[in-house]
């Protein structure tokens, strides 16, 4: 067991190392996984841009329909993975960097991102194999996964003189930041990310569920600098994206990749989507009264639709309607103003006077300055308080029950899963 005594110490401590180690530590954790009924694809990406964003391709001749996972750059938009109309996906993570690639046979060339011309004209991963062993790219400071809705996958990266395939050899496959192909920089593969995304998929044991994805997120999410600011579910079968921001798992954004398809080309800033949604109250595996039960969650949108079920996958669903909104906005300016003082006393005299200063300065700067916090999310849960009562619930049963709006046409805002039991 830890010694609680410590952990102020050792916090500190590693602050400061991780701003000493910089853009070695912008982790990401990319898996993928198929059993007989779904096919799931998932990234963490770690950055410290906050503007992230997802982009939408559609009817552009010659190639297919598309959308990108990215972020707001100074020169437009820079993509960080995606999937296409036939269910297509990659995703990428960064590698250390080498001096050594090169056009050694004499590829021919395209303009621009590989990865991006690759998902533009190719339905499965045998075409995308072809493209790559067709065409050469100077972008490989990093390696990408791809997957088809087959249920396929396979990871691609430089190795010595030309590019390399790694097909999976099971029913799911992982990569984070080192490479797969390294023989000689072993030291690397001691990734915990990798380990515990890996082992996780070996105890489904062949099963995989949305919500294994999301509980592998949550256990390799980075925290820190920079933090992981935008997560993803990729379904290849039924062609739908989950998004989550800086590592609140407990809120979702569904995007409808056919519905966002028809509505033609456009950029989505992703934070503006989210409402803040938390669950209150019952607590998960809460057991109730039989007569009713009273539903309480927070959110900033205006009306929300209470899904009830006693199949854990919702295919049988009760839908209820709940506008009660009460106004409880600053409930959370009085906790920070407690808070920080006392945040900012708790830091250890036994450090020098500049350490000191310096931790003061880290954690006041972003609030100064409205930058992004590497410590804190700066998306806090709504504090509109709504409720819905149920009744005449079945005795001796389990339900489950999430809360969502739609944001728009292919856009919907959920919370996460919660069950309680009818005594």
């Amino acid at each position: 067991m830890i010694n609680s005594t410590r952990l102020p110490g050792l916090f500190y401590i590693t602050l400061v190392l991780n701003l000493l180690n910089g853009p070695a530590l912008k982790a990401c954790t990319i898996f993928f996984g198929a059993d007989s009924q779904r096919v799931l694809a998932a990234a963490n990406k770690s950055h410290d841009n906050l503007a992230t964003q997802f982009a939408v391709y559609a009817d552009e001749e010659g190639k297919f329909d598309r959308i990108y996972l990215g972020r707001r750059v100074p020169q437009g938009f820079q993509n960080a993975g995606g999937m296409n109309e036939h269910g297509l996906w990659y995703d990428g993570a960064d590698l250390p960097e080498r001096n050594d690639i090169a056009n050694h046979y004499n590829k021919p060339s395209i303009q621009g991102e590989l990865c991006e011309f690759t998902l533009e004209k190719c339905k499965t991963l045998a075409e995308v194999r072809t493209m790559y062993e067709t065409y050469y790219s100077p972008h490989w400071q990093g390696h990408s996964m791809w997957g088809d809705a087959t249920g396929k996958s396979m990871i691609i990266e430089y190795s010595n003189n030309d590019v390399v395939f790694l097909d999976d050899e099971q029913s799911f496959q992982v990569m984070t930041n080192f490479y797969l192909q390294d023989t000689e920089n072993q030291k690397w593969k001691h990734c915990y990310r990798y380990s515990t995304a890996t082992q996780m998929l070996l105890d489904a044991q062949g099963e995989y569920t949305p919500t294994l994805f999301r509980s592998i997120l949550d256990e390799t999410h980075q925290v820190g600098i920079p933090p992981t600011l935008l997560s993803a579910i990729y379904d290849l079968k039924a062609r739908k994206i989950s998004l989550y921001r800086f590592y609140n798992y407990d809120e979702s954004i569904v995007l409808d990749v056919d519905t966002l398809l028809e509505k033609g080309s456009r950029k989505y800033d992703i934070p503006e989507l989210f409402s803040g949604i938390a669950l209150d109250s019952p607590e998960n595996g809460e057991l109730v009264d039989s007569d009713a039960v009273l539903l309480e969650w927070r959110g900033e949108a205006s009306d929300y639709q209470v899904l009830l079920s006693i199949d854990p996958d919702f295919e049988d669903v009760l839908f209820y309607t709940a506008v009660d909104i009460n106004d409880s906005s600053t409930r959370s300016l009085a906790l920070l103003s407690i808070f920080l003082p006392f945040s900012l006393l708790s830091i250890p005299k036994r450090y020098s006077l500049l350490m000191r200063k310096m931790l003061v300065l880290l954690i006041l700067t972003p609030l100064m300055f409205s930058c992004l916090n590497p410590l804190f999310s700066p998306y806090e849960s709504s504090n509109q308080e709504h409720e819905l009562l149920i009744e005449n619930l079945d005795a001796s049963t389990t339900y489950y029950w999430k809360i969502q709006t739609e944001v728009q046409s292919g856009i919907v805002n959920e919370s996460l899963i919660r069950s309680f039991q009818v005594e």
